[in-house]
């Protein structure tokens, strides 16, 4: 018995100590784990910080978010600066014109407006679609309204090669390629098509031929994905309705090889 009570005593021992010994384990390892993502988040802080403009009145309700790079040559930051600051005055312009006229068509006998009846809306976001060491690549989405009977969605992105310090465009990537470009072409035409059977919505087969023509212009909005694919953005109406928004299109690398397309950056 007593042989017994004994090695009871060694065994309990010996898990207590196991027990301490899993926990200090899952305590060490969950603390590299938390490490590892802040020293992730960190490290994002470094290579971007968020900038915003925020203005609101009886006139304007602007709230503004995008990126500005620490990583990139100032040419990407001040592009993108001066894409929102001279969109903002044109909208503000545009607003006060609207408001102006509508005063301009009313009765003598009515009093003219002071304001208008709710602020005029400008708000701009972005999404980062890749940002390593070698590239950089963000769309831009802007929507305002400035008067009329709908507000505009606008859509402007961006590719920039850090280590050579440029802005990489469509034709870059084609290689200046008619024959690249007439491949994308015919992929973004399916991809659009197959999109559109999503949506509850008629679409015509003239406006999408006409947006996705083999013309650099069609495609100067994308965005390089760091798996060799591609993403590229449509303005509105330019291969939909205007119900349908803005459209996208994400074209794989398995699509682009089969094809017989290849991208002329490195992955």
């Amino acid at each position: 018995m007593k042989k017994i009570y004994q090695f009871s005593i060694i065994l309990l021992i010996l898990l207590v100590a196991s027990g301490f010994a899993y926990i200090k384990w899952f305590i060490n390892n969950s603390n590299f784990t938390q490490n590892t993502i802040n020293t992730s988040e960190s490290k994002d802080k470094v290579l971007y910080e968020e900038k915003t403009i925020l203005e609101k009145n009886d006139f304007f309700d602007i709230n503004v978010k995008y990126p500005y790079f620490k990583i990139s040559s100032n040419e990407l930051n001040q592009k993108i600066e001066n894409l929102i600051n001279n969109n903002i005055a044109d909208f503000k312009k545009n607003s006060i014109d609207n408001f102006n006229a509508i005063n301009a068509t009313m009765p003598e006998s009515e009093a003219k407006i002071k304001k208008p009846y709710a602020p005029f809306d400008y708000y701009v976001n972005y999404e980062i679609s890749q940002l390593n060491k070698n590239y950089i690549s963000l769309v831009i989405n802007i929507y305002y309204f400035s008067g009329g009977a709908h507000g505009v969605d606008l859509v402007y992105a961006f590719n920039y090669d850090i280590k050579n310090q440029k802005e990489i465009t469509i034709q870059d990537i084609l290689n200046n390629s008619q024959d690249n470009l007439n491949k994308l072409s015919n992929i973004a035409y399916n991809a659009v098509i197959e999109k559109m059977n999503t949506f509850d919505v008629g679409y015509i087969d003239d406006m999408i031929k006409s947006g996705t023509e083999a013309n650099y212009d069609n495609f100067q909005n994308f965005n390089l994905i760091d798996n060799g694919s591609l993403i590229i953005y449509f303005q509105k109406y330019q291969v939909a309705p205007g119900s349908v928004g803005l459209v996208n299109i994400a074209i794989f690398e398995p699509d682009l090889q089969k094809a017989g397309l290849k991208l002329t950056l490195d992955k």
